[in-house]
């Protein structure tokens, strides 16, 4: 009997554990669900629900991981109030992530993250390389990694691991698509860079800057004007140095950087 009790005691732990690890994996997949959004206010929801899957599974990795991408993008696309802030948060929680599991791909790529946006693209380049080893086939990092790799100076390759990336998962969000378009920008495939950044259906300020600035590339100037016009109503204070400093276009060799403002000047963006 005393058997018995134990093996009941032993079963009702293993089922609240998994009902928790249920609740948690569901909130993780509303809090992607959320970040999927990539729109402004999409990461502050999604840490929410990540928070609240780390609440209910404190060893669980991927939560850790995506509030770290989540203060990232931040960074990356103006969000933050306090950039500061936002990367101590990056860092810290990228750093979670990997205690908590160090055999999680997604540790590392948070890291990764960080690194990148840091400026240290051969420490970014590394932690994506460790995540890949752990798992070849995540779509998800693979795609960031294209984005680093076009930072780092090799968009061709970029160009080439999106597209692996996106053959792993054919029905991707559209935030790969606002990624792809730069990228093709920065290997100077402008007319790749148009095609791809009109499929969305987004106005967000850095899909149209980077479609005037294509446009600029090509020397179509109509086009370049009309389409910063758009970022102009959007923001009437847009200028060179409020929208793509340093942190928002985080490259390693100073040439891709500018060429990047070269053709936002061109496309009618003052300085």
């Amino acid at each position: 009997m005393a058997g018995a009790s134990v093996r009941r005691g032993e079963d009702g732990r293993n089922e609240t554990n998994a009902r928790q690890n249920f609740q948690a994996y569901d909130y993780f997949q509303r809090g992607v669900d959320a970040f999927n959004l990539f729109t402004k206010g999409c990461t502050a929801t999604a840490i929410q629900w990540f928070e609240k899957a780390i609440e209910r599974d404190p060893s669980y990795g991927k939560p850790y991981a995506k509030i770290a991408w989540a203060h990232l993008v931040d960074v990356s696309l103006g969000w933050s109030e306090d950039t500061s802030f936002s990367m101590a948060e990056a860092l810290k929680f990228a750093t979670a992530a990997i205690q908590h599991d160090d055999d999680e791909a997604w540790g590392y790529w948070a890291m990764a993250g960080y690194h990148m946006y840091s400026g240290h693209h051969d420490r970014a380049i590394s932690a994506y390389q460790r995540a890949l080893e752990l798992n070849p086939n995540d779509a998800d990092v693979l795609n960031d990694f294209g984005q680093c790799l076009s930072f780092a100076g090799r968009a061709t390759e970029g160009v080439e691991v999106v597209h692996r990336a996106m053959r792993l998962n054919p029905h991707y969000p559209d935030y790969w698509i606002m990624q792809l378009g730069p990228i093709y920008f920065d290997a100077r495939r402008y007319e790749d860079a148009i095609s791809t950044l009109e499929r969305l259906h987004s106005k967000e300020i850095g899909v149209q800057l980077y479609l005037a600035e294509s446009h600029a590339a090509l020397g179509q100037t109509d086009q370049a004007r009309a389409t910063m016009a758009s970022v102009i109503r959007l923001d009437p204070l847009a200028t060179l140095e409020r929208l793509a400093p340093t942190f928002l276009a985080p490259y390693k060799n100073a040439s891709d950087r500018d060429h990047l403002r070269e053709h936002l000047v061109n496309a009618g963006l003052s300085e």
